[in-house]
């Protein structure tokens, strides 16, 4: 008999921060529900920061990848991504280094994959941090990535991860890989827009996404 147990596959891109990639892969150890495999890939650095993490023992594989080169933002996802699909990984986790998840992140997003390819968190909790200023924000619509959610809180199914590994690899019309994910992928799919929150999103100055508002918040605190 087969088994009926999915190989869940967790991805994180990193890029000169070993303290938060560190953190990052901590966080999976105290999830309700482990994944097997976590695919770390480090970019942009000819110096792998791999021995940080050498000491953590746990359960599931961490796949270290090292790119030296800079390479174009669709490849930072799409490499670790690629690794996982080929690994027979049945659900797949998105995850941004710098973020926070909550402990049944993974447990809940099963749920909703139950009926769904894709699913993503319409809403977030939001910390702003400057300096040694911070501000802890409640719950908020998530509006400023592609898919119209936290990109970094999406988790989908093999058929997506496969057709989003591919969209990856030939797209040359959007900057960001979560357009892809928006524009290319979503529409071919059965998605899921949660009100679910497990995910806090880190505003940071350095922050493309959130550079220009990490000062209004903090004014306000």
């Amino acid at each position: 008999m087969l088994s009926l147990k999915k190989k869940i596959g967790v991805f994180i891109p990193t890029y000169n921060r070993p303290d938060l990639i560190r953190s990052s892969i901590l966080q999976f150890t105290a999830q309700t529900i482990l994944p097997d495999v976590i695919a770390v890939h480090q970019n942009g650095n000819s110096e792998s920061y791999e021995s940080i993490i050498n000491d953590i023992s746990w359960s599931f594989k961490i796949k270290w990848i090292h790119t030296e080169n800079k390479i174009r933002q669709h490849e930072w996802y799409r490499i670790p991504l690629q690794y996982l699909i080929e690994n027979k990984c049945d659900l797949f986790f998105w995850v941004d280094h710098d973020d926070m998840y909550s402990s049944n992140h993974i447990e809940n997003a099963i749920e909703e994959l139950r009926e769904y390819d894709f699913r993503i968190s319409e809403t977030a909790d939001f910390i702003a941090i400057n300096k040694n200023k911070f501000k802890i924000c409640g719950p908020r619509q998530f509006k400023m990535h592609a898919p119209k959610g936290m990109s970094s809180s999406m988790a989908f199914n093999r058929k997506f991860a496969i057709e989003l590994e591919k969209d990856l690899l030939e797209d040359r019309k959007h900057m960001y890989s979560d357009g892809v994910v928006a524009k290319k992928v979503m529409p071919k799919f059965k998605c899921f827009s949660s009100k679910n929150i497990t995910t806090k999103y880190i505003c940071r100055p350095g922050s493309e996404t959130s550079k220009q508002w990490v000062e209004g918040i903090l004014k306000n605190s």
